[in-house]
């Protein structure tokens, strides 16, 4: 974790040098400037990622039972997530023709899509990322991501829901990441009686 949480200070911290020492041209102050929002965005989501799972191991965090429509919450989260899509894969889904009323919290929902959505985003390179729903009973639904990416080994299917837990640490060098992702996913779904 230590090695997630200097790499984007380290790009914030050394660009901001950059901008403070030189005067620079409009493109490259674009540049220099992009990379600290990147990296301070990507030390917050990591700062949250911590702070939701210390909360949910302790069970303080708040989750809302409420109505909400998920396809609402799936073209929103889809939205969001599109621009941010790999040339050669397509994000496809197939939530937003159902409009399906579920009980929870839909800001957690949007996080669990959200993470769901970014990890497979991660491995796929090329091919379709999808997102479904259906209904199994009255009151319990199921969603879907299924995506063209590398997979994951039937015998590190249980590992990879375990925090800063990743396939191995091939996969932790070569894609990044903490591992917390789908842990806290696994945490939210289960304060969802999921």
């Amino acid at each position: 974790i230590s090695h997630e949480l200097r790499t984007p200070l380290n790009g914030i911290i050394g660009m901001s040098e950059v901008l403070h020492a030189d005067p620079l041209c409009p493109e490259t102050m674009k540049s220099t400037l992009k990379i600290i929002q990147q990296s301070g965005s990507r030390l917050a989501g990591l700062v949250n990622d911590i702070l939701d799972v210390a909360s949910l191991r302790e069970q303080k965090m708040t989750i809302m039972h409420e109505s909400f429509c998920i396809s609402e919450v799936a073209a929103t989260v889809c939205g969001t997530m599109q621009p941010l899509v790999r040339e050669g894969v397509e994000l496809i889904n197939k939530i937003q023709d159902s409009v399906m009323k579920v009980q929870g919290d839909s800001s957690r929902m949007a996080q669990i899509l959200t993470n769901l959505i970014g990890n497979a985003m991660k491995f796929t390179h090329e091919g379709s990322i999808t997102l479904s729903a259906h209904f199994t009973t009255e009151d319990r639904y199921v969603i879907k991501v299924v995506d063209t990416g590398i997979g994951i080994p039937r015998d590190k299917k249980e590992v990879v829901f375990l925090p800063f837990t990743q396939v191995d640490a091939a996969t932790s060098r070569k894609y990044g990441g903490t591992g917390l992702g789908l842990s806290l996913v696994k945490h939210l779904v289960a304060a969802h009686n999921g």
